[in-house]
């Protein structure tokens, strides 16, 4: 079998990171559980408000509703009757004047609605939770920032983070994996030849869920 040709350091992001892997390599994992649980969160959160209201909110937003649609028909009859100077009537008959919807209406409709809202959550209690989530992805993202060095990121002018170094190189090692037979490091190069901790690092990172057993290349081993 073929032996890989190895990729050059300069292909390699943050390729010095090689040098440390013992230091960063357990905070990284600990970082990449930290950002599943502030997602997983985010996805609670998001759940949550696209839940359905009680049918007391949905009344209530009604009536909120309903009362400034009250006042946009008076707005406009009175517009009419000032265009008529209280003359003439016949703004009844004015097609941007819609037949008047009566509250007891809108009120009965929610009524015979309301069973599908059976689950409904209300907005006092939505609230509560949601608070309670913001809070949980601010305690989180203060642990983030407390075990990582800022060094690994790259900062933004607006001071969004737009990249991990960590994960850069990471996902470079399984693209390399991902082309060869056997355990390889990030340059392609046969693992057993390579220093303690970079075959440390490569059990911890699952490195070896890249194997291809399919590949036409083994490790680079010279």
């Amino acid at each position: 079998m073929p032996e890989f040709t190895p990729i050059s350091k300069d292909e390699v992001p943050a390729y010095n990171l090689i040098q440390t892997l013992d230091k960063w390599v357990p905070e990284f994992l600990e970082s990449e559980k930290l950002i599943a649980e502030i997602v997983a969160l985010r996805e609670k959160r998001t759940l949550i408000k696209k839940s359905d209201p009680t049918e007391e909110d949905v009344l209530a937003a009604a009536k909120e509703d309903y009362q400034a649609y009250r006042q946009q028909r008076i707005r406009r009859l009175s517009d009419r009757l000032a265009a008529g100077r209280g003359r003439a009537l016949k703004f009844f008959r004015h097609d941007d004047i819609q037949p008047l919807v009566l509250w007891d209406e809108i009120a009965e409709a929610i009524k015979v609605f309301s069973p599908s809202l059976a689950g409904g959550v209300s907005e006092k209690i939505k609230k509560s939770q949601i608070g309670k989530i913001n809070d949980d992805i601010e305690k989180i993202i203060s642990r983030l920032r407390s075990k990582n060095d800022p060094r690994y990121f790259v900062i933004a002018d607006n001071g969004q983070v737009t990249t991990d170094r960590r994960g850069e190189f990471v996902s470079r090692w399984f693209k390399t994996q991902r082309k060869i037979y056997d355990k390889c490091n990030v340059r392609g190069i046969a693992l057993k030849n390579c220093t303690d901790q970079e075959r440390r690092a490569y059990g911890l990172l699952g490195i070896d869920k890249a194997i291809n057993r399919d590949s036409d290349f083994c490790a680079y081993d010279k």
